[in-house]
């Protein structure tokens, strides 16, 4: 399931970013990964909440997700200093 997969994700050094707001295992159930449930450096405390908060509108939660992975996406394209 979701939390195993997350899981092994996390064992092999992936990022995981969590849609906390949909409950079950991508809220912390069925033993999925605390660490994968901590804000990482690359969401902000708002795009967070939004993919935590069940009350926040979909549409806003579904574009916190899109900016938070395309933040993990652009630490990987930065040129190392």
């Amino acid at each position: 399931g979701v939390a195993g997969e997350a899981s092994a994700a996390v064992a092999r050094g992936a990022r995981v970013v969590p849609l906390v707001r949909s409950g079950g295992a991508s809220a912390g159930g069925s033993g999925f990964p605390k660490q994968a449930l901590e804000r990482p450096a690359f969401a902000t405390e708002e795009q967070w909440e939004l993919l935590c908060s069940a009350d926040a509108p979909v549409e806003d939660s579904a574009v916190a997700a899109a900016e938070v992975v395309a933040n993990l996406v652009g630490e990987f394209l930065r040129p190392l200093a």
